[in-house]
């Protein structure tokens, strides 16, 4: 059994891709970074697994991906997280998928997780970092402005985007354990040397 599966879960715009591109490939003493394939980001492999109608997940149905093909693809992600685990030679692993702390996978998509992973591991640890609601909102706001879909949004819309922690975190709490789960508030001033990478690996 392996010591420590250390779970990154995001949140979103709280610099995810820089942690995973870091420990994706890297070859760190004591650590694996989770290998499921081509993606550093393991946000659609886990959604695919843990979702109740994977399905229904976005990035399927910008593919057009039908329910018995999803269905497949959630098989085979399922045997590559189960081999990924038992090839691990280190005593820690990472993952990282900032998907997970969205609503939709919920307590019973965590639970699903916990499942899967409590069999090779002494200890899951959750972290997350998470943003102050209106940094998200002009965050997230920026992002449309950049994607150039702000000439559908209005002020109406603003709840759409207003994050709504306690039901994103609160499931983490009730599955691995509130002693588990560290939630760090993403300002410069907890964050060490204001980068968020540096800060992970500390």
């Amino acid at each position: 059994m392996l010591k420590e599966c250390i779970v990154h879960v995001g949140m979103h715009k709280t610099g995810s891709s820089s942690i995973q591109d870091f420990f994706f490939g890297a070859e760190l003493d004591g650590i694996t970074y989770l290998d499921m394939g081509g993606y550093s980001n393991h946000s659609g492999y886990l959604s695919t697994i843990l979702l109740e109608k994977p399905h229904l997940y976005h990035a399927h149905l910008s593919m057009g991906r039908g329910q018995d093909e999803v269905d497949k693809l959630r098989l085979r992600y399922l045997d590559k997280l189960r081999e990924s685990i038992k090839r691990c030679t280190t005593e820690r692993m990472i993952i990282s998928a900032e998907d997970l702390s969205h609503r939709s996978i919920g307590e019973s998509g965590l639970m699903r997780l916990k499942h899967e992973l409590a069999p090779y591991f002494e200890k899951i640890s959750v972290i997350g970092y998470v943003r102050r609601p209106i940094d998200y909102v002009q965050s997230a706001f920026q992002q449309i402005v950049k994607e150039g879909s702000s000439s559908w949004f209005s002020w109406r819309d603003l709840p759409k985007i207003v994050p709504r922690y306690r039901g994103s975190f609160e499931p983490m709490d009730a599955v691995f354990g509130r002693e588990n789960v560290t939630l760090i508030p993403f300002v410069k001033t907890n964050i060490k040397g204001g980068d968020v990478v540096v800060d992970f690996c500390e």
